[in-house]
């Protein structure tokens, strides 16, 4: 499922996870914040909504910058999983547990 898709009908009720979508683009951050794809380009061209420029012609907007803008905290990122590995000595014996940290899903 691409991001477009997934994130199309956005509102400032709900907003995307910075973890999952690290930057929107221009016309997704227009919907969030209720105003016109013209008025958010003028914003990004005057600099009051924060973008980076990809390439010569692609902008986007970091997620967590929009989430700020709005007064909010954005969610935390996804914890450390952790999993058990037993591992053996030279003999054959087992050292016991030890926890090796994972991120993200599998």
């Amino acid at each position: 499922m691409s991001l477009s898709t997934n994130i199309d009908h956005l509102s400032a009720r709900r907003l995307p996870n910075p973890w999952a979508f690290p930057t929107l683009s221009v016309e997704q951050v227009a919907m969030v914040y209720g105003i016109s794809r013209g008025t958010a380009y003028k914003a990004v061209r005057t600099g009051r909504i924060p973008s980076l420029r990809l390439g010569a012609r692609r902008l986007v907007i970091p997620t967590i910058a929009v989430w700020r803008s709005l007064g909010l905290d954005p969610p935390p990122p996804p914890a450390a999983r952790e999993e058990r590995v037993d591992e053996t000595n030279d003999s054959g014996n087992a050292k016991g547990p030890r926890l090796r940290t994972r991120r993200g899903p599998e």
